[in-house]
């Protein structure tokens, strides 16, 4: 994405992001600069990594009528489509 957009993606190490970027809170994490990105990337990823990130948990969960969102929600919107799917989908072992 960051390159379709003319921006450059750097893999980066050791502790360039101290302070920025929680680094030992996660299981897992990946250092990545983008340099030279437009104005709008930042919003672009937002919105792709939240609608995607939707999409790959009801396809996880098998979830086919779920019908996550194609745009991004604004945050009281989003937070209803999950309460939503959570009370619809949740706690079924009864």
């Amino acid at each position: 994405m960051a390159l379709s957009k003319g921006a450059t993606p750097k893999a980066i190490r050791g502790d360039d992001c101290a302070g920025i970027a929680p680094t030992k809170e996660s299981w897992y994490g990946e250092l990545l600069l983008i340099e030279n990105a437009p104005d709008s990337f930042p919003e672009d990823i937002i919105n792709y990594g939240v609608i995607n990130l939707l999409k790959k948990i009801t396809k996880a969960c098998m979830l086919q009528d779920a019908n996550p969102p194609d745009r991004l929600l604004e945050p009281k919107e989003l937070q209803g489509f999950i309460e939503s799917m959570c009370s619809r989908y949740g706690d079924k072992r009864n």
